[in-house]
């Protein structure tokens, strides 16, 4: 009976150990392959399988930010071509190759036709083309290539947009009440310009990027004050309205001129071009629904936008 029990006590001892080896070899098996995994891993960063580029398109030079609003003085005499200014920049660390770039915008922006694009900063660049491949009654869609683009170049474009009127629509409308009486309604409708951007490169996804461009006039009243007034109206409106606490906030981008010295193209034409080095822009939060803008730079405030520093 005693011999039985003793060797009870070494089968188990020995399960005991056997069972302890598999885990610890099993364990010690898995920090191998993880280990194998990080340096397999280490050696195809270094072969640069890990690398790719990282294009990035921007108006203005702003990354994060989708809607332009230009503010100029707008008369219905001239037409004023401002300096759009258009970069695509590869953030990443491989160079990407044979690129295609389509640009979709409206033909009301081109006054006098697509002219040729600008290049800047771009000496670098091989074999840049650019021309106008498809024209509609609304818009114009212009391609433009390149051979390749390295790790942290960009190239900058310069195009001129015409602008004539402003993207805010006022009117007012007769209606009659019940009783038979005529109530005038004034309205207002804010619009803004659609730009679409295609970027096609070798051995990568298709990229698109949308940015919105609206235009105010400042012929009448400073930039300030017609923010000032612009959140006068959409906070009465807020309040009369009791809307919801939950409100969308977008960024947007200000561009305007420092001075009003434009330069006329010909004595023939009502064509002044406002100057590149003349241009100077702030960002800004703006609440979709009601319109009321926070631009700190300009000392104007939405109290709605609490949160913004």
């Amino acid at each position: 009976m005693d011999e039985m029990l003793k060797n009870i006590d070494v089968t188990i001892v020995l399960t005991i150990i056997f069972g302890f080896s598999a885990v610890t070899f099993g364990v010690i098996a898995i920090i191998q392959a993880r280990r194998a995994q990080k340096f397999a891993k280490q050696v195809a960063t270094i072969q640069g399988a890990f690398k790719k580029p990282d294009i990035k398109i921007m108006l203005y030079n702003e990354e994060d930010t989708k809607n332009i609003i230009l503010a100029f003085p707008i008369s219905k005499d001239r037409v004023l071509e401002v300096p759009l200014m258009l970069s695509i920049k590869n953030d990443g660390d491989k160079t990407t190759k044979n690129v295609e770039v389509f640009l979709k915008i409206p033909k009301e922006l081109h006054y006098s036709g697509f002219g040729n694009l600008d290049i800047q900063g771009a000496k670098k660049i091989k074999k840049f083309d650019g021309e106008v491949i498809s024209e509609t009654n609304h818009i114009h869609t212009v391609g433009f290539s390149f051979e390749n683009l390295k790790p942290q170049q960009t190239l900058k474009l310069k195009d001129y947009i015409s602008i004539r009127s402003d993207t805010s629509i006022e009117s007012e409308v007769v209606a009659t009440t019940k009783n038979g009486k005529d109530v005038k309604i004034k309205y207002s409708v804010d619009y803004a310009y659609v730009i679409d951007f295609t970027i096609m490169q070798d051995d990568y996804e298709t990229l698109t990027r949308r940015f919105s461009l609206s235009i105010i006039d400042t012929s009448d009243m400073a930039i300030k004050e017609y923010f000032e007034r612009r959140n006068k109206v959409a906070i009465e409106r807020y309040k009369k309205d009791k809307m919801s606490s939950k409100k969308e906030i977008e960024k947007f981008y200000l561009i305007f001129s420092k001075h009003d010295n434009f330069i006329q193209e010909s004595a023939d034409l009502p064509i002044y071009q406002v100057q590149e080095d003349s241009l100077t822009g702030c960002k800004g939060l703006v609440i979709k629904d009601i319109y009321c803008y926070h631009i700190p730079a300009l000392e104007i405030k939405c109290p709605l936008i609490s949160s913004y520093s």
